[in-house]
């Protein structure tokens, strides 16, 4: 039996180090609450593990009260593992931005582990039934983790295939120990399916283990890489992206001679916006125009936040008469709602590029050309530069 506390005890220690690390992690971003979630539930089933096995051991004494004491802790450490893949399951909803699903919570998996514990009581029903109740518990949580993951196509191929195998398994282990109890409810607790689950928690833990931690690094490196290239305030690329991901589309272009067309837009008087209406509405007003523009542009098309109240647009494989008709309708726009969320207008210069003159500074400098000619024109205005020529018309 030695062998037995022994492997419960290293459960123990893999899930509170797992508690730790996902603590940890959660401090570092405490607007992730998936992180927060899972280190609530390793903490837990930790907790649970270690009762369950104290229990166990007073369970070898001949004193009946270690007995009831051994059997009281069996029960609270059986509830807390059932109710602790709650979390786990809520976690991992979290983590990868599921809804809410309203009516299940903690307080739900707690009361139906209760429940086996009352009937065990009222109707003295073997402590096996208790058993089978909270294997199907956690099976069925592992289950939900499982299509849940399935539903998630935005991970790492790598990562959904790890969480996919791992959560499957849980899935089929906790759901064959139940059957298994079911079917034969006087068996032994330590007999040959529970030595199976025993061993395989141990490595399935550790699976587990690696690979939220895994998916914590990834989100991790994506908010560092988003950090990176996008300005966090309007949350459109930043300049130095903007600069890098434009070179590339131009050396696209000129391989296969597409025009690209370029506009710079600043938004007018804005100083006078921010000491009008607060710098609040000044951000709200940027947030506002960056969302704008973004639903006018293109799929294809690319847009920064080049500085302050100016931003730049990219159109690869663009008319004329296309480039002009969306800079105006990003004009039309901004002054429609030039009373209410955008309190002021817009001046654009534009330039529509010919394949064998792309130079990406030279673009931006003809069409800030055009945009002076726009403002000196009165603002709320589109001027754009010539194909040939390029001084702005």
């Amino acid at each position: 039996m030695t062998h037995y506390y022994l492997l419960y005890f290293v459960v123990v220690g893999v899930f509170f180090v797992e508690a730790i690390a996902f603590y940890a992690a959660w401090r570092l971003n405490e607007s992730e609450y998936g992180t927060r979630d899972w280190a609530i539930y390793a903490a837990i089933i930790a907790t649970g593990t270690g009762i369950v096995n104290v229990g166990f051991m007073l369970n070898s004494h001949v004193d009946p009260f270690a007995k009831q004491l051994s059997e009281s802790l069996w029960y609270l450490g059986t509830v807390a593992n059932g109710t602790a893949f709650y979390f786990l399951w809520r976690g991992v909803r979290r983590f990868l931005g599921e809804p809410k699903i309203p009516g299940v919570t903690a307080f739900n998996t707690l009361l139906v582990c209760t429940v086996g514990v009352t009937a065990h009581g009222v109707f003295g029903l073997p402590n096996s039934w208790l058993a089978m109740l909270i294997s199907i518990i956690i099976g069925a949580f592992c289950s939900l983790i499982f299509l849940t993951f399935q539903r998630s196509h935005h991970l790492h191929h790598s990562l959904r295939v790890i969480m996919l195998i791992t959560f499957g398994y849980m899935a089929l282990l906790w759901g064959a120990r139940g059957i298994a109890i079911f079917l034969d409810p006087t068996r032994d607790h330590h007999g040959a399916v529970d030595s199976v689950v025993i061993y395989m928690s141990i490595l399935v833990s550790i699976l587990n283990a690696c690979g939220l931690i895994l998916l914590t690094n990834e989100r991790l490196h994506q908010r560092l890489r988003t950090q990176a290239t996008r300005d966090p305030l309007t949350g459109l690329l930043n300049r130095r992206a903007f600069l890098d991901i434009s070179q590339s589309l131009i050396a696209h272009a000129n391989r296969h001679q597409l025009n690209v067309g370029i506009a710079l837009l600043d938004l007018d008087h804005f100083k006078r916006v921010n000491d009008e209406y607060g710098h609040l509405a000044g951000d709200h007003a940027l947030k506002r125009f960056g969302e704008l523009v973004r639903q006018c542009l293109r799929e294809e098309d690319t847009i920064c936040r080049y500085g302050g109240e100016e931003f730049v647009a990219l159109l690869p494989d663009v008319t004329p008469v296309e480039l002009r008709n969306i800079m105006e309708r990003i004009r039309r726009e901004v002054a429609q709602q030039a009373d209410h969320e955008l309190p002021t207008t817009v001046s654009i210069g534009s330039y529509l590029c010919a394949p064998d003159s792309l130079r990406l500074q030279e673009m931006i400098a003809t069409a800030d050309r055009a945009l002076y000619s726009a403002k000196r024109a009165g603002r709320n205005q589109v001027a754009t530069a010539d194909l040939t020529d390029p001084s702005p018309a």
